[in-house]
């Protein structure tokens, strides 16, 4: 009678640690999900948290990566109508905070004269551009022609088929290297 009682409990306690663990994945899935949107007093918060899981985190922040189209930059005034692109963007951030891994990539796109101040500030290095990058003087975000987007999201899937299962943290610290 002891040993099925024991059986009984032993049963309930790894069902107790499934659910458990079923819910820490649900809630990490929805965390990334709704990243960037409408949780600004959140967001630092859900940063620390996917690094309890870090190579889930960097799965699923992986797999919201799609090309931001139609908009070329964002002013703090129009986040509200871009909450998409800034889940996104928020994303790239979010692997690049974790990781401490950026990617740059070339454009066949011929910037415009007006489109000056974009180029430069996404230019990382002579002809490499970021996926995003923000002016610091007026916090508007802006962001790079859709083929740089295609490949950087290309390297970013290659990069965790090369990495996946022994993702460790390896958090970027200067905020200037993650967020802008």
């Amino acid at each position: 009678m002891k040993t099925v009682a024991l059986t009984i409990l032993a049963l309930f306690v790894v069902d107790c640690l499934d659910c458990a663990v079923a819910f820490a994945q649900n809630r990490l899935a929805e965390d990334v999900k709704t990243l960037g949107i409408n949780d600004s007093n959140y967001v630092y918060k859900k940063l620390e948290l996917f690094q309890n899981n870090p190579d889930s985190a960097v799965r699923l922040l992986i797999g919201e990566l799609s090309p931001i189209t139609g908009v070329t930059r964002i002013s703090p005034e129009d986040i509200s109508r871009h909450l998409k692109e800034v889940h996104v963007i928020w994303c790239i951030r979010a692997l690049r905070y974790l990781t401490g891994v950026d990617f740059t990539a070339k454009t066949q796109h011929k910037f415009k004269k007006e489109d000056e101040v974009r180029a430069y500030v996404l230019r990382d290095s002579g002809d490499l551009f970021r996926f995003f990058a923000v002016r610091m003087a007026h916090d508007v975000i802006y962001i790079s022609p859709r083929d740089v987007q295609v490949k950087i999201i290309s390297k970013w899937q290659n990069w965790y088929l090369q990495n996946a299962g022994h993702i460790g943290i390896n958090k970027q610290t200067d905020f200037n290297q993650w967020y802008f």
